[in-house]
């Protein structure tokens, strides 16, 4: 049936011909676009704006040195929403807010933060290591190094045996987090979500003023 532009003009111009600047169709859609980029840029190693995140101080004792992907529960905590005008992401997982802003770490009771750099280290608190600890001085070139905890161990046997110090914990009086932003819209992120707009919105008009 034809339309005229009589007719065409007060369709629109009714509260019922209005549509939403992100109309249903395109929600569900647009979340998953909007969780997925942020997902891509923990394995891309950058922020929403393109800029790579600074790299780890200290490797890791499990290995490997993806930056907020040590277990991958940072990642996986991403979630979001949309609604008639609106998409957000985020996380509510403890410690997002720290390495997506940075902070500075201090102790709170202890002279210094015990830092580990073996998987054994990792497993305990340094008062709790099954083993002995000796601390070991280092140079003050860092004001807030506090030196190391490292175990004796020996290696060999009889008269080959020698003594090898087995670095556990780096000592620091305060440990600066460099922000690494990861909750945010990539430009393609919203380019993507702008174009899904667009066609639910054409798809909208397209059956209100043909009757569909």
């Amino acid at each position: 049936m034809p339309v005229t532009l009589r007719q065409l003009a007060d369709r629109l111009s009714r509260p019922a011909g209005r549509v939403d600047p992100l109309p249903r169709a395109a929600r569900a859609p647009a979340v998953v676009t909007a969780v997925g980029g942020v997902r891509e840029g923990f394995q891309q190693q950058r922020g929403p704006d393109g800029r790579p995140w600074a790299p780890l101080k200290f490797a890791r004792p499990r290995g490997g040195s993806l930056v907020l992907l040590d277990t991958g529960r940072l990642r996986a905590s991403v979630v979001g929403r949309a609604d008639a005008e609106t998409v957000t992401v985020g996380t509510n997982r403890p410690g997002a807010a720290t390495q997506h802003y940075g902070a500075t770490i201090r102790p709170k009771r202890a002279k210094a933060l015990a830092i580990p750099l073996t998987p054994t280290a990792a497993r305990f608190p340094p008062r709790d290591f099954p083993g002995k600890l000796v601390w070991i001085p280092t140079r003050r070139a860092d004001p807030s190094a506090r030196g190391v905890l490292a175990e004796l161990k020996w290696t060999g046997r009889g008269r080959k045996a020698k003594p090898e110090l087995v670095r556990h914990y780096v000592l620091r009086a305060q440990v600066v987090i460099p922000a690494r932003p990861f909750v945010g819209f990539s430009a393609e992120t919203v380019r993507e979500i702008t174009r899904l707009a667009a066609d639910a919105q054409l798809e909208v008009l397209t059956r209100r003023l043909t009757g569909g």
